[in-house]
């Protein structure tokens, strides 16, 4: 499994990485503006997660997974 944490570093976006290391799930961090403009995400969206190469899940979605994390999707 491949995770992905889109990131500003904002608060929002520490708190869900802070969780997902509570976890120990194992993810990668993109916080490179340059990528982020490519991907076409918007600023004021963060954060976002992806995993695998399914749909980019926005925070409300992305904490619900980390939540369940370790049931049926970990």
């Amino acid at each position: 499994m491949k995770v992905t944490l889109y990131t500003i570093h904002c608060p929002a976006c520490d708190i869900l990485e802070k969780k997902m290391q509570k976890k120990n799930i194992p993810f990668t961090v993109v916080d490179d503006v340059n990528i982020l403009r490519e991907k076409g995400l918007d600023k004021f969206s963060f954060p976002l997660l992806q995993i695998n190469n399914e749909p980019i899940m926005k925070l409300k979605e992305a904490n619900i997974w980390v939540e369940n994390y370790g049931g049926n999707n970990g």
